[in-house]
Formats: C-alpha cells, sequence, structure tokens
C-alpha cells in the first residue's frame, strides 16, 4: 500500500511538472496571439430560447491539452488559447457532468458561431447555461502579463477574487514571467506569494 501510494505521488509530481514546462513553453505564444476575451455577461436579449444545436465558440483557458468527453464525443482543445465548436446539448452536458470546466473558468464561451442562425448574445449563453456567477471575476491567460504593472495593493486586492483554476494558472505565469525577467520586482514577487499562498520560483 505505501509503496502504491509513493508511486501515485511520484507519477503526479512527474505530471504536474511537464504540464508545467509545457506551460512556460506556451506562455509568450499565448499572451501574445491571444488577446483577452471581451465578455459582456449583461449584453442580452429578452425572452430568447437557445436550443441544443446552437453552436458555440469555446475558448480553452488553462495550460496545456484539455478534454471534455460526452455521449456526443471527445472535445480536445490542445493549448491555451485554441477555440472549439460546441452545441449547446454539449456544453449543457459538461455544466451537468463536469461543473468545474466552468466553476475553475478552465474555458471561456465567446458567443454563438457565425454558421449559426440564432440571434442569442453573448450574456444570453451564459444565463442559460445557470454558469453567469462563475465569470464575474474573470482573469485569463492573454491578459495575465497585464498582472506586473499591479501594485502591491492591487495585488492583493485582485487576487483574493480569482476562483481557485484561475490561481492554478497564475503560478504557472507568474513562474515564467519571473524566469523571463518580465516580473522582477521583489516587493511584487513577495506580494503575489502573500496573496496566493505559495512560494514561486527564485530568479537565478
Amino acid at each position: 500500500m505505501a509503496n502504491s501510494q509513493r508511486k501515485n505521488a511520484s507519477a503526479k509530481k512527474d505530471e504536474d511538472k511537464k504540464i508545467e514546462e509545457s506551460a512556460k513553453e506556451q506562455l509568450d505564444e499565448i499572451v501574445e496571439e491571444t488577446p483577452p476575451a471581451k465578455i459582456n455577461l449583461k449584453d442580452t436579449t429578452k425572452n430568447i430560447k437557445i436550443g441544443d444545436d446552437v453552436i458555440v465558440d469555446v475558448k480553452s483557458n488553462v495550460f496545456g491539452v484539455l478534454v471534455f468527453s460526452g455521449k456526443d464525443g471527445t472535445i480536445r482543445w490542445e493549448k491555451c488559447g485554441e477555440t472549439q465548436q460546441l452545441t449547446m446539448r454539449e456544453l449543457r452536458a459538461m455544466k451537468a457532468s463536469m461543473l468545474k470546466f466552468f466553476e475553475k473558468q478552465w474555458v471561456i464561451i465567446l458567443g454563438v458561431n457565425a454558421a449559426s442562425d440564432s440571434e442569442a448574445k453573448l450574456g444570453d449563453v451564459y444565463k442559460q447555461l445557470g454558469i453567469t456567477r462563475f465569470y464575474e471575476n474573470m482573469l485569463e491567460v492573454g491578459s495575465f502579463k497585464n498582472i506586473c504593472s499591479w501594485s502591491e495593493k492591487e495585488i492583493a486586492e485582485r487576487v483574493k477574487l480569482m476562483n481557485q483554476g484561475v490561481r492554478e494558472s497564475l503560478v504557472i505565469a507568474l513562474n515564467g514571467f519571473i524566469e523571463s525577467g518580465a516580473l522582477d520586482s521583489v516587493k511584487k514577487i513577495k506580494a503575489f506569494e502573500d496573496a496566493l499562498g505559495v512560494t514561486l520560483t527564485s530568479k537565478e
């Protein structure tokens, strides 16, 4: 039993290391190529019904590969910032079986796909899925580089509003920024560590 637990812990540690290394390789590309989505949750249409077959653009907001397997098949995002098309049926199934995709902001809904004839607006999609509350304090990877300009006070105030999924991605991003020199303020690094409750990497 003890040997099995040690092997599982070692495998988990190796997997986490691979994810972090992959994330650091993707970080600059993601930040440069993936501008933050403009999410207006109040942009709604009165009394509109979004059918199950309506296609929606959905972007990955996590480092590395993201996979959702449902009854209608498997959806795979190869990297953060990649967009896939899902039906409302698939999104409703995602909420029912894997709510953490929304709770942790692993995905960001960008709106109804142009190929669909639905007049639903972005806020309608979030509202009808019942996930608006999870995105009221959203921070996506494409905007992470902006955090280097936050003051120590802003760091303390904003980090406490983030959910756990965003915090996990933020730690990886911060380590990448420190190693690249994009974040070199000792005071800001300490503020992030205090707000996140972690120890970040040290610049050699």
